[in-house]
């Protein structure tokens, strides 16, 4: 479960490692965070927040949509990230961890949050929607690891 102890002494390691050198530190630009369906990295700044939530289920939603949740004064509808409609697992009901996109009522929920990178956009674009239903998510590009860098459109 979550131990704040190991958090905070793994964050320590991590700042106290030394810097190489000739190597760049820059800032985290993607949350990168992972579901049954792969790992998903998003860009900090289309982010209005991340937290955990409680997730009311709404009758008859379709699959891929968890329900609503109550953040910053208002309700805001729940979706899973990059599960097709119709593909969601039996009693996947209650995510650990829920990304509210700026500009746009939404939850995008997600398993777990993996961490913070720092990432350039110098790589090949991809075409395509990520998932039906959130055709303003798009595949950026690929990582090694297989990780989808996603954009966000307007």
């Amino acid at each position: 479960m979550f131990d704040p102890e190991e958090i905070l002494d793994r964050r320590t390691r991590e700042l106290a490692a030394p810097v190489v050198a000739g190597q760049e530190l820059r800032p985290p630009s993607h949350i990168l965070v992972s579901t049954g369906q792969g790992r998903f990295a998003i860009p900090i700044g289309e982010l209005q927040g991340a937290t955990r939530q409680k997730i009311t289920p709404v009758p008859l939603s379709p699959p891929s949509w968890l329900g609503i949740t109550h953040y910053m004064e208002s309700f805001w509808p729940v979706r899973w990230l990059g599960v097709p409609e119709g593909e969601l697992e039996e009693g996947l009901t209650a995510p650990y961890f829920v990304l509210f996109l700026r500009g746009r009522k939404l939850g995008l929920a997600v398993e777990r949050h993996l961490g913070l990178i720092a990432l350039g956009d110098e790589h090949g674009r991809e075409d395509g929607p990520l998932a039906q239903g959130l055709e303003y998510l798009r595949v950026a590009w690929t990582l090694s690891d297989g990780t989808l860098v996603l954009e966000v459109q307007s």
